[in-house]
Order: C-alpha cells, then structure tokens, then sequence
C-alpha cells in the first residue's frame, strides 16, 4: 500500500518491446494477480528494441480537463548509432500506432498503450562530435492510469 515503503523503488528498465496497434486482439484481466494479458490477432511476437542501458526514462502524469482526468504517459530512451536497415522500420514506426512493454529489473511489466488507448513512437536523430543516435519516445495518453501485464 502507500502507507508502506516501497522496498524495490530503485528499479531500472531493462527492455522495451513493441508491436503494431492493429495486431491486438484483445486485452484480459486475470482476477487473481489484477494484471492483463494480451492477444495479439497475428502469430507475431513482441518485437525488442535495443536501448542504451540505464537512459530509459519512464513518466506518467495525471491531466485534470473538463472531462475528468487524463493520464499523459511518456517513455524516453537513447537508441545508439546509425543503421541504414533500420531506416524503414523506425519510418514504420512512426507513422503507426503501437504498444509498448517496458519491463522492470523488479520483473514489473508495464503497459503503454491499449486496445483502447494506441500509444505513438517518435524518434529524434542526433550526430555530433560526441554521439550518433536517436531520443525515440513513446507517449500515450489514456483516461486510466497504465496496466502492468502478468509476466
């Protein structure tokens, strides 16, 4: 609960996948952890995407409007290098909705986006004397906070 200490607040991301908005069959609740699973309609997996160890910032802030609340999530990572194979899916990517699992070094694994709710990739490229890569975000606003996913 709140009123006691979190034990593990210290937990690092350790990897983030994706898969394409329109692969989403459904999400489920199981009753006794509270976590979701998730269908996907096609036999294709979560997919990996690599990211500088330790530079995976995670914030999700509550918006009060007229309507009630909107809960603004936002994911920043660094993607080191420059591949020109890459070019084409992080194009995909951009132009389409997806999920996002983030997962813990705590085993926690978080939802970002839903069947309701699609999250939105973007990547900001950057070369300079010191380094070669992207800031890729991944945003989400829902009207509930984040589901975390049975593991």
């Amino acid at each position: 609960m709140l009123s006691e200490k979190n034990k593990q607040s210290a937990t690092i991301i350790t990897a983030i996948h994706y898969q394409y908005f329109r692969n989403i069959a459904h999400l489920k609740k199981n009753p006794a952890t509270g976590k979701y699973s998730i269908n996907f309609l096609t036999s294709e997996q979560w997919k990996e995407i690599y990211f500088t160890p330790a530079s995976a910032k995670f914030s999700q802030k509550p918006k009060k409007t007229d309507a009630g609340t909107i809960y603004q999530a936002s994911l920043q990572f660094n993607v080191p290098g420059e591949n020109a194979e890459d070019q084409p899916e992080l194009e995909d990517l951009n132009s389409q909705k997806i999920i996002a699992k983030v997962k813990y070094s705590n085993g926690s694994i978080l939802l970002i986006g839903t069947d309701k709710f699609p999250a939105r990739f973007s990547d900001d490229f950057k070369a300079d004397e010191k380094t070669t890569g992207s800031v890729v975000s991944i945003t989400c606003n829902a009207t509930k906070r984040l589901l975390y996913l049975d593991s």
